[in-house]
């Protein structure tokens, strides 16, 4: 295998079909060759972007090999040129596999470096603790917990706690919502104007001109804000209006 360029982003992706603890299922033996694979990902300073709990996510489903279970084979890779320049969205795989195939689909956004698209934020994790539903909460909780087999003092400490966390996850997607990223209209000063400022300063080329235009979007971006407030308050008259832009 040749040497990767760790100056130029790259992305790897594919079906390697390969086990390694690093990313396989558990109990799931490791390929004789698996050990050279990961040492050359590690050599080339890639990052493997499959979900971290695996066990949630295969990627090769085979119903018509006797005890075969689901397992991970098909993986995506970024080297730190792709990850510090901030052009790789996240990476979503199927819950099952793609019609007419064994394996689940692999998605990820790749921006080059003049989209002029922007490059969404992750989504958050975890859930939105919403007080109203802290009841419903401990319900489920309880309901769920009964179901657990009880602890004794031969329980292995790291079991327990694993089971704890699944547990509360379990809870929380049963009765809260998930976080998630405000919508991109959520700026409401937001203008054509700084649409298209935005566009120049991301296709703007590196050097002098790409200076110039940032420094443009900056100044475009802090005027508006002030056109918007102003205009705001003026028409702010009664206390309701007050009340009404205190929540913007």
């Amino acid at each position: 295998m040749h040497d990767l360029d760790n100056l130029t982003p790259t992305v790897v992706m594919g079906n390697f079909n390969t086990h390694s603890p690093q990313w396989s299922l558990a109990g799931q033996p490791a390929s004789s060759w698996g050990q050279d694979l990961t040492e050359w990902f590690d050599l080339q300073g890639l990052t493997c972007l499959n979900p971290l709990n695996p066990h949630d996510t295969p990627t090769w489903y085979d119903p018509s090999i006797r005890d075969a279970s689901p397992s991970v084979i098909n993986l995506t890779l970024v080297n730190e040129a792709a990850i510090f320049s901030g052009q790789t969205g996240d990476l979503y795989v199927s819950d099952g596999p793609f019609p007419l195939t064994d394996h689940a689909a692999l998605t990820l956004m790749f921006y080059p470096i003049t989209s002029l698209h922007l490059i969404l934020p992750p989504t958050p994790a975890g859930y939105n603790a919403d007080p109203k539903l802290k009841d419903d909460w401990q319900k489920t909780f309880r309901q769920l917990e009964s179901t657990c087999p009880t602890p004794t003092v031969e329980s292995d400490l790291n079991t327990l706690i694993a089971n704890l966390d699944n547990l509360i996850q379990t809870t929380c997607k049963a009765t809260l919502k998930p976080r998630h990223n405000p919508p991109p209209t959520g700026a409401q000063w937001w203008t054509e104007e700084c649409t298209h400022l935005h566009t120049t300063a991301r296709s703007a080329p590196p050097g002098p001109e790409r200076k110039a235009t940032s420094k443009a979007l900056k100044l475009g971006v802090s005027h508006t804000k002030r056109v918007w407030a102003y205009d705001k308050l003026h028409q702010a008259v009664d206390a309701q209006d007050i009340w009404s832009l205190a929540k913007v």
